[in-house]
Parts: C-alpha cells; sequence; structure tokens
C-alpha cells in the first residue's frame, strides 16, 4: 500500500513538473507578432476595405544590427523616464506588455528603409538604418529590442524604431 501510495505521489509530482515546465517555456519564449520593419511596407486602400495591404519584398538587414534573433518586438506604449512599454497582440491571449530598459550602453537605429520606385515583389532591398534617438521614439512607432530578459522587462543592448505610415512616406 505504502509503494502504491509512493508511485502514484511520484506520478502526479511529475505530472506537475512537466506541466509548470511547458507553462514555463511558452512564458520564456512568447514572442509578438512581427512587425514591418521592411519585408512589408503596411498601408490600406479603400478598395480593400481597411484590410493591410504592402509591397513584400526580401530585407538585407543592416550591417548595425545584432544578427541574432530579437528579443521582442512591438508598438510603442508609454516613456517613463529611460523605460519604454511596448506590447504585443497575441491572438490567442491578453496582450503582454513589456518594459524595456534603456541605459548609457543602449545603441538606438531609426529604420530609414524606402523600397525603391521599382521595386517588385520578391525583389531585394538593402536595411538602412541611422542614429536614433530615445526622444524620438513615441505614438505609432514600431520597436524591435535586442537584449536580456529580468522578470517582464528587458535591458535592451539595441533597439530599432520606425515612424508610424512608413510606406506613405517618399
Amino acid at each position: 500500500m505504502k509503494r502504491i501510495a509512493l508511485v502514484a505521489g511520484g506520478l502526479v509530482l511529475a505530472a506537475l513538473l512537466a506541466g509548470a515546465a511547458y507553462l514555463g517555456g511558452q512564458w520564456a519564449t512568447h514572442r509578438a507578432a512581427p512587425v514591418p520593419i521592411g519585408g512589408v511596407l503596411p498601408g490600406t486602400a479603400g478598395g480593400t476595405g481597411g484590410k493591410p495591404m504592402g509591397l513584400q519584398f526580401q530585407v538585407n538587414p543592416a550591417p548595425e544590427l545584432p544578427r541574432e534573433p530579437d528579443t521582442f518586438v512591438g508598438p510603442f506604449l508609454r516613456r517613463v523616464d529611460r523605460s519604454i512599454f511596448i506590447s504585443s497582440s497575441p491572438k490567442d491571449a491578453a496582450p503582454v506588455q513589456v518594459e524595456v530598459v534603456i541605459n548609457q550602453s543602449t545603441k538606438i537605429y531609426k529604420d530609414t528603409t524606402r523600397p525603391p520606385d521599382n521595386a517588385q515583389p520578391g525583389s531585394t532591398v538593402q536595411q538602412t538604418v541611422v542614429a536614433g534617438s530615445l526622444d524620438e521614439i513615441g505614438e505609432g512607432s514600431l520597436l524591435r529590442v535586442w537584449g536580456s530578459w529580468s522578470g517582464d522587462r528587458v535591458t535592451a543592448t539595441t533597439v530599432l524604431y520606425t515612424e508610424p505610415a512608413i510606406a506613405n512616406k517618399r
């Protein structure tokens, strides 16, 4: 009888640990939906019923940006001192809000990529960036952040932002 209780307790413990590991992995790897910083330039047209449309093309990343995948991507929500709050909008859950901490060594870039006037779908465009400023990031900005997680915040090593309505600027 003791043996059965011990085995049953071990199975319950193993199931709880497996569930916790699964949920922890889901939380740790959660990323926002991809943001069109290069690649697809968003826009709307009256003939599409307000649905997004855009020119799709391949983007060669700017050499100034890190080669590893970004840590978090999302739209700007607000700024408090040297922290920026960005959000994601996952389809199957409530939006996730993340604090991005900017320190003295954080590199900030503004995406200046524009497709050439004669860009064809599937063509390749070189991404361009310029040194940016924390003060230029605001409502409507989309951000890609590289850095390290600490709880529910990211200490940023690199931030890339783009202005709203990038497709409408020429």
